[in-house]
């Protein structure tokens, strides 16, 4: 199976997918079974969907490799968790190792039971292999205004070009995590007088309990969404939808959607690698830090609580911005 077809399979239901990898972990254990279980009434809603894909996606790996040592994924012997630490290693980066320890964790966590990632030789493993590989993480290319543009003269006047005209624009604009792009409903987008409208993020990373925001969009975004909402008939329901090989339109695109998108657009616009669903958001605060636009009005955008989240994405932008880069400049040297 694909990443792409399992990660559609887990979409359908993803409280199903955990209940069946819990129910697997425990090995039969009739007790594990019962705290999996009540765990499972009482996390309800709680996690955002892209944290419980996390954690399903780590349980089924850690449920394999332990498999292979012939071991119980829960509870997990500290040994076990090392080997594993060692073995991610050799095929990721550091970060997505963090997230596979964090799901062997959780995993404990939900059944009431001591982590063995809690154990100090499994804290020397990550420090170990935090030296190997480092700590940096690859962060998505930014796709300015000028990069969704060429991106576009890649599309045509299919259902498919239409909703990918809009729905990069509007992930642009509304500086959006995949996740509240795909949560959008038509009812949603509301038109304004003088031909701009607003989005309402009805729920966010770093508004969990739903207060919502409405936020800007602009007026060429605005008339994408007309044209492809006319062309594929859509009246309520989900804004943004899948579209099969014969031009049929489908139910709510997945979180992923955007990905897959962006970077099947930057390919066929020859931008180079490096695109994902998070390029449209990354994009629109680089020009905005570059054009000038104060901090906290970025930060409110995107919808941050911290600047330290935005410096990642600004880094060669505040390089030409140090005083070496004044200095070389007034030398006549850059």
């Amino acid at each position: 199976m694909t990443a792409e077809s399992e990660h559609k399979q887990v979409a359908k239901d993803p409280a199903e997918a955990l209940r069946r990898l819990l129910n697997i972990a425990a090995g039969g254990d009739q007790e594990l079974c019962a705290r999996y279980a009540q765990y499972l009434v009482a996390s309800r809603g709680v996690a955002a969907g892209n944290t419980l894909a996390a954690w399903i996606t780590g349980l089924k790996r850690w449920i394999s490799f332990a498999a292979t040592r012939q071991s119980p994924a829960v509870p997990a012997r500290w040994e076990v968790v090392v080997d594993y630490i060692d073995h991610l290693a050799t095929q990721h980066r550091f970060t997505t190792i963090q997230t596979r320890v964090w799901a062997i964790a959780r995993l404990h966590l939900a059944a009431k039971l001591p982590s063995p990632t809690s154990i100090a030789d499994v804290g020397l493993a990550m420090k170990r292999v935090a030296r190997a590989l480092g700590k940096r993480k690859r962060h998505a290319r930014g796709a300015w205004l000028n990069h969704i543009t060429l991106m576009h003269g890649t599309t045509d006047t299919s259902l498919r070009g239409l909703r990918d005209r809009a729905m990069t624009l509007l992930a642009y604009d509304l500086s959006a995590r995949q996740s509240e792009l795909m949560a959008l409903d038509i009812d949603d987008i509301s038109p304004a007088a003088n031909g701009n409208g607003s989005a309402l993020i009805a729920q966010s990373k770093t508004d969990q309990f739903g207060r919502g925001e409405r936020v800007f969009i602009a007026r060429d975004t605005m008339v994408a969404i007309d044209a492809w909402c006319q062309a594929a008939k859509l009246i309520d329901g989900a804004l943004f939808r899948s579209i099969d090989r014969w031009g049929n339109v489908g139910p709510r695109l997945s979180s992923r959607g955007l990905s897959y998108t962006a970077k099947r657009l930057a390919a066929a616009a020859e931008l180079g690698d490096g695109y994902s669903g998070h390029s449209f958001r990354v994009g629109a605060a680089q020009e905005m830090v570059a054009n000038n636009m104060n901090l906290a009005g970025v930060l409110q955008a995107q919808r941050r609580k911290h600047a330290d989240s935005l410096h990642p994405y600004l880094e060669d932008i505040e390089i030409e911005r140090s005083a070496m880069a004044d200095l070389a400049r007034l030398q006549g040297r850059a």
